[in-house]
């Protein structure tokens, strides 16, 4: 961006008060984007100093009142997008590097989740947008063998706390996917009365988006939920005991309904 005001370079140095000061160095060896009279009789004569708040960063910027505004406006812009761009560059980097780690892991997890956890087949539930917790302790729980299944079980038995809370922390920050599904009146009046029942917004709360340790529902795939809440009722899944009793006391066909009821939510 620097580059626009190709007569002048913007340098930097510590300032107490602000972090960073920006000030511009003339080079006429380089061709002139504005009149190079109009420019630096602009910004030669320091008056006061004008602040730009960007976050938590300030730019301090010493330009001359007289300014004309249409170069000030201007100049404020440049030296802004110089000064953040390398500080959001830096932290894409970051983000980039932080799940460098578990970067392969990820890979074999899209296999059956979906690119970013975004699953489209509904065996396999939907990660992306995930509580964070709930997925960190789901991983403990496939390792520590609390709960069972042949392909999550060999997958977490290598991981390490770290790479669990990464992996989590991962599909957590990635956005939901919407899945649109439908239900029939008669289904979603029956859901309605089992989840009253069962009192299920006490945990899940009211618009079933979970929250902390509590999965969200609203939107996930009917066919895995209802797998779910069918193997909590057999006792197939044991990392959750009160939900196994609680859901023994619903036919089958009912938390198939709800099942459907809040995959289209």
């Amino acid at each position: 961006m620097c580059n626009l005001i190709s007569s002048a370079e913007i340098k930097y140095s510590p300032s107490s008060s602000t972090g960073r000061s920006i000030g511009i160095e003339r080079n006429p060896r380089r061709p002139t984007f504005l009149g190079r009279r109009d420019f630096f009789e602009a910004i030669d004569t320091v008056a006061e100093p004008i602040e730009v708040n960007a976050g938590q960063n300030r730019c301090r910027l010493h330009a001359r009142l007289s300014m004309p505004s249409k170069y000030l406006n201007f100049f404020l812009f440049l030296c802004c997008s110089s000064y953040l761009g390398p500080v959001i560059a830096l932290a894409d980097d970051a983000n980039c590097d932080e799940f460098a780690p578990v970067a392969g892991i990820l890979k074999s997890c899209e296999v059956c989740h979906g690119e970013g956890g975004a699953s489209t087949q509904q065996q396999y539930p939907i990660l992306a947008g995930q509580e964070f917790y709930y997925l960190y302790v789901q991983l403990k729980d496939f390792k520590s063998g609390l709960r069972a299944d042949p392909i999550m079980g060999p997958l977490s038995s290598a991981l390490d706390k770290e790479s669990m809370q990464l992996i989590a922390k991962y599909f957590s920050a990635q956005e939901w996917r919407d899945t649109e599904y439908m239900n029939q009146e008669q289904a979603t009046q029956t859901a309605k009365s089992v989840i009253t029942a069962g009192q299920c917004v006490a945990c899940h709360l009211g618009a079933f988006h979970g929250n902390s340790r509590v999965p969200r529902l609203a939107g996930q795939h009917p066919e895995y939920l209802a797998k779910t809440m069918l193997d909590f009722k057999s006792k197939a899944r044991q990392n959750s005991p009160a939900k196994g009793s609680l859901l023994a006391s619903f036919a089958d066909q009912e938390l198939v309904d709800v099942a459907e009821y809040l995959s289209s939510l």
